[in-house]
């Protein structure tokens, strides 16, 4: 099985994206295009390390519905 087609939980599409934390171990798959704006929101979930102590459905709500 191709390594990017498991990582991105079976869902391919262009382009993908895996969130890996130093350990590489995956936090989570995304893919398809995403406006500037989603993507640095996106980021933001992984890079401060919020997944750590909120789900991603919980910040979805917060950040996305304003």
């Amino acid at each position: 099985m191709n390594w990017r087609f498991h990582y991105c939980g079976g869902k391919m599409g262009y382009p993908s994206y895996v969130f890996l934390d130093e350990n590489f171990a995956m936090l989570g798959p995304a893919s398809g295009y995403m406006q500037p704006e989603h993507l640095s929101k996106v980021l933001a979930f992984y890079t401060s390390e919020i997944y750590k102590t909120k789900k991603w459905e919980d910040y979805e709500k917060e950040v996305f519905q304003r």
